[in-house]
């Protein structure tokens, strides 16, 4: 699966899993993803991975915060407004599919103690890769080699 379609099916179930540690009680999830408009096109990935979740978490999405089920426990979202963390009466978790959250939504996490910030950093291993090939491109000057050579 692409990336946001397998960050939203394991982020609902960690998600769960989490919140039953926590409460130590019989447990349902109920997360919601709001899309960002570059993830639209993985509706059918995002389907085929909610019907995979574990018993008792339940994924759905949209667009839209008036698309978020009341009940919702879990928000996955790309950068989380304070309106859409408080019009989510029932909310536990907050989900950042990022390496790390902005810190505009560190933020309004800390002005909102009852709430749990968890990041999914899926993309690390191909981001690490990037880094150390930017390394090695700076140590041995390929841009300035680069530019020299194509100015020939």
């Amino acid at each position: 699966l692409p990336a946001a379609a397998r960050l939203a099916a394991v982020a609902a179930t960690a998600a769960a899993v989490y919140l039953v540690r926590r409460r130590r009680r019989r447990w349902s999830v109920v997360a919601f993803y709001l899309l960002h408009e570059a993830d639209v096109d993985e509706l059918p990935l995002l389907e085929a991975a909610a019907a995979s979740l574990s018993p008792g978490v339940t994924l759905s999405w949209g667009t839209e915060m008036s698309r978020a089920p009341p009940e919702a426990t879990v928000f996955v979202a790309r950068l989380p407004s304070a309106e859409a963390l408080d019009s989510l009466k029932r909310l536990r978790a907050v989900i950042v599919p990022f390496a790390g959250p902005t810190v505009t939504t560190r933020l309004l996490l800390r002005a909102r103690p009852h709430l749990s910030l968890h990041n999914a950093h899926f993309n690390a291993q191909s981001t690490s890769e990037l880094a150390v090939g930017l390394l090695l491109a700076a140590a041995k000057g390929v841009l300035a080699r680069d530019a020299r050579l194509r100015a020939e």
